[in-house]
Order: C-alpha cells, then sequence, then structure tokens
C-alpha cells in the first residue's frame, strides 16, 4: 500500500495499535497527541490518510478537521473519525464535519483495512 497516514489521538495506546497495524503494511505513520499538534505536522507532512479521534483536549476531531479541509493540498486526502461516541448523532456530525468515516473504538482493524483498501482501488464510498 505504502500511503502517508496521520494519527491523531490523545489516548496513546490507542494511537499505537493503529500505528503499529499501519506501519507492519508498509504504511509511513506519524502521530499527533493533540489537534494542534497536528496542524503545525502538517507544515511539512501531507497525509494520504487522517485517522482523528473526536473527543481531544483543545481543538476537538470536528475542529481538526474542519481546519484541515480548508487546505487545498488535503484534497483527496481521505478522512477517519474514531469515536467512542457511536450515536447517529455523533455520525451525522461527523460527515458535517468532512469525515469519510465513522468508526468506533476500540477500532476494528479489519474495518479500518477495507477503507484503506477500498481508497487504493478508488473506490472509496462516504
Amino acid at each position: 500500500m505504502g500511503g502517508k497516514i496521520l494519527v491523531i489521538d490523545d489516548d496513546v495506546p490507542s494511537g499505537k495499535m493503529i500505528t503499529w497495524a499501519m506501519e507492519g503494511l508498509g504504511h509511513e505513520v506519524r502521530v499527533a497527541n493533540d489537534g494542534a499538534t497536528a496542524l503545525e505536522m502538517l507544515d511539512d507532512y501531507t497525509p494520504n490518510i487522517v485517522v482523528c479521534d473526536i473527543t481531544m483536549p483543545g481543538l476537538d476531531g470536528y475542529q481538526v478537521c474542519k481546519a484541515m479541509k480548508m487546505r487545498p493540498r488535503l484534497a483527496d486526502t481521505l478522512f477517519i473519525a474514531q469515536t467512542g461516541w457511536h450515536t447517529p448523532e455523533r455520525k451525522k456530525l461527523s460527515k458535517e464535519a468532512g469525515f469519510d468515516y465513522h468508526l468506533v473504538k476500540p477500532v476494528d482493524i479489519n474495518a479500518l483495512l477495507q477503507i484503506l483498501f477500498l481508497s487504493v482501488k478508488g473506490k472509496v464510498e462516504a
């Protein structure tokens, strides 16, 4: 596969799990533990995929996604929300913020892999 992935999560073990799985598939992965740091990382890193927690101190995942979507060079980036909130309202808020997918923690790595596989094949369905 070999894409560039940015994982944003204040829950360090959750971020590590996704990082290990993605690095094992040959992806370059960078991790930020808060939204402000993630936005700063974009100065010298352009991810193909962003996996972002919703509930974080400071900027929440909705705010981070909206801010990233304003950057033209991220126009083709796939945004995946990961959260403990799995209500229809939260899924709607994720969609409104610009996320392409809404996954519930603990993230099912197989579901994440399926999304990545479909995105590589050009079959991403929001």
